[in-house]
């Protein structure tokens, strides 16, 4: 087999450089990479596994924060000049194993020293964990599903394996800022090159202000252009109210309180995806005591879970979709839930834009337990809205996100919290709950639904 050098028809622009002769060096360990938009941080990344399999045998995972945008933009998409992505490893390299070494279902390459690299994204960290990798690639970390880097390091510790993290900032309220500000300390061991346009020249001026008259925001270009961390994360819908809440020192130790009773609230989505929130509400003061998350387990799993945490459960709410029969049992997720231990009160179907004003409004009341609501919080503040890039501009529609549920579940909770109006009998010790019909707010009444009040009751103890 002729000699084949490693980058494969790859020309490193002079800032690539300087990142390429750090990490493939086999001592390399930890580094980030923060460029602007357009300057080929998925290229980059991508020769660089190929080139890191063939030095050290080894599994190798490329993760993007969706698995479908892991597909969209490495499996099946192309760079600027039309070529494949895939075509960068060359066929010289792989020869008779590019049908053998190529699996399309699992987005998996091997390469003929025995090393395999693979295509997954962090929507979906099981798949992830147990493996034994010795190279990771984060992109876009920014946007990844909190906790996966805490999932995986202890893995890449163990087979003394390197991790290499890219993307644009996307506020300061995320796990990427957090481990930028860990990686610029004086006494850091990790390469960390962060770049603006002015530094690279891409985009052009032109460019960029072609956007600006087009109506792309100035924060979103100092965001995506110019890699600025302050500028927030443009787009979200709830990151100006948490960030309040931080200043006014409402992430806090949050202790459960046996006198006053708990709310649940939760999102059930495809999959088994779950997200759950623990409410204490003592008068005006909403006490945000716990959060549960899990994907790929059963509504039965979740129930238990949720029943064996020492709380005194005071209602639980579901959104209405709840009560839909499923096909397979010809049984609703309510009735399977109710079998098990919990009935659900079910929150009313109300317009999204609605239930968004709602958290708004509801947010400057709450306080959160800062450590058992570390990922819900992280969820708030990540929710965002979907961008066009061809318009460079926002929708109201929601992305798709690992945030989604928990910021979904947080909303059915604003919904229906004040008409959970709690009073105190003040002739006894005893508090007393009274369920008003709805609640007033600029966005108008909202109402808990009452369609089936037989699944109103009230079960505690639970």
């Amino acid at each position: 087999m002729a000699d084949i050098t490693l980058p494969y028809m790859f020309e490193h622009r002079p800032y690539q450089v300087l990142p390429w002769n750090v990490c493939i060096q086999p001592e390399f360990r930890r580094g980030i990479l923060i460029w602007p938009r357009r300057n080929g941080k998925d290229l980059f990344c991508w020769n660089l596994c190929i080139a890191k399999a063939m030095q050290r045998v080894g599994t190798y995972y490329y993760i993007a924060p969706y698995y479908n945008q892991a597909r969209q933009i490495i499996w099946e998409g192309s760079d600027g000049n039309g070529r494949k992505f895939l075509d960068y490893i060359p066929m010289e390299l792989i020869g008779g194993m590019y049908h053998m070494g190529r699996t399309k279902l699992d987005m998996r390459q091997k390469l003929p020293n025995g090393s395999q690299i693979k295509l997954v994204g962090s929507d979906n960290i099981d798949a992830i964990v147990g493996t034994n990798p010795v190279g990771i690639i984060f992109t876009e970390f920014s946007i990844h599903k909190s906790g996966v880097w805490d999932y995986l390091r202890p893995i890449l510790a163990e087979n003394n394996g390197w991790a290499l993290f890219n993307g644009t900032p996307r506020g300061m309220a995320n796990e990427f800022y957090e481990l930028y500000s860990k990686a610029i300390r004086p006494d850091s061991t990790w390469f960390v090159q962060h770049l603006t346009r002015d530094d690279t020249g891409v985009p052009s001026l032109e460019a960029i202000e072609e956007d600006r008259q087009s109506g792309m925001p100035e924060e979103l270009i100092n965001q995506e252009y110019y890699t600025n961390f302050l500028t927030g994360n443009v787009g979200t819908y709830y990151s100006t109210q948490m960030e309040m809440l931080r200043v006014e020192g409402r992430f806090t130790n949050v202790p459960y309180d046996p006198r006053l009773g708990v709310y649940t609230f939760w999102d059930l989505g495809k999959k088994d995806a779950c997200a759950i929130w623990f409410v204490q509400i003592f008068q005006h003061e909403l006490r945000i005591i716990d959060y549960y998350e899990e994907v790929e387990s059963s509504l039965i799993e979740q129930i238990k879970a949720v029943k064996e945490l020492p709380y005194i459960y005071e209602a639980h709410y579901a959104p209405h979709d709840i009560n839909v029969e499923e096909m397979s049992n010809k049984k609703s997720r309510w009735e399977t839930a109710d079998e098990h231990g919990i009935t659900f009160e079910i929150v009313e179907k109300l317009p999204l834009m609605e239930g968004i004003e709602a958290v708004r409004e509801i947010l400057p009341r709450c306080w959160f337990d800062k450590e058992r609501t570390a990922l819900g919080r992280k969820a708030l503040e990540h929710y965002h809205k979907k961008r066009d890039d061809k318009s460079k501009s926002f929708s109201d529609t929601p992305a798709k996100s690992w945030a989604n549920h928990g910021a979904d579940a947080f909303r059915y909770f604003c919904l229906v919290v004040d008409s959970l109006i709690e009073l105190k009998d003040w002739g006894t010790n005893k508090p007393r709950v009274i369920r008003a019909v709805g609640h007033q707010s600029r966005a108008g009444i909202r109402h808990v639904s009452s369609r089936d009040n037989s699944r109103r009751r009230i079960r505690r103890g639970r």
